[in-house]
């Protein structure tokens, strides 16, 4: 097989898949190749990889996806899916009381995704985050509440 470098992003999805399972210096090796996830030795040259996508579906709005997160990338765990359908699959996601994903409540809440997991890392509580209308702040009392409450 000849390298077509018709598409620059699938390369790119490529080249940080190994890296992130293969190279110790990448940010996020200690969540891939420091907990055994590889890359299934045929894709290990960029054209058998690029058949594969081509052939499963792959188009520029989509990224690879695990199906089973405890196994390795290979064509038999691997899919494409949307960047909205890839942030589900976390396990940083934060449910509501009735089982839910926070980030639906926050949506429909006319937040975003992003404002959700900044009000998040700044340490609201779930229910302010999904609650509290954009550009508002909860009170300061909420905040210190949700933390003695966790």
């Amino acid at each position: 097989m000849t390298l077509i470098m018709n598409d620059r992003r699938l390369y790119w999805i490529w080249f940080h898949m190994l890296s992130r399972c293969y190279k110790p210096t990448t940010p996020s090796y200690k969540d891939y190749g420091a907990k055994g996830i590889t890359v299934h030795s045929s894709w290990h040259q960029f054209p058998y990889f690029e058949a594969w996508a081509r052939a499963s579906g792959y188009e520029s709005h989509l990224t690879i996806n695990r199906i089973d997160n405890s196994k390795g990338y290979g064509p038999a765990n691997c899919d494409w899916i949307t960047k909205e359908e890839q942030c589900r699959n976390r396990d940083s996601n934060h449910l509501m009381p009735d089982g839910s994903l926070a980030v639906d409540a926050a949506r429909a809440n006319g937040i975003k995704n992003t404002t959700f997991c900044n009000r998040i890392k700044r340490g609201w509580s779930v229910e302010n985050a999904v609650s509290v209308p954009p550009n508002k702040k909860p009170k300061k009392l909420d905040i210190n509440q949700t933390k003695e409450n966790e």
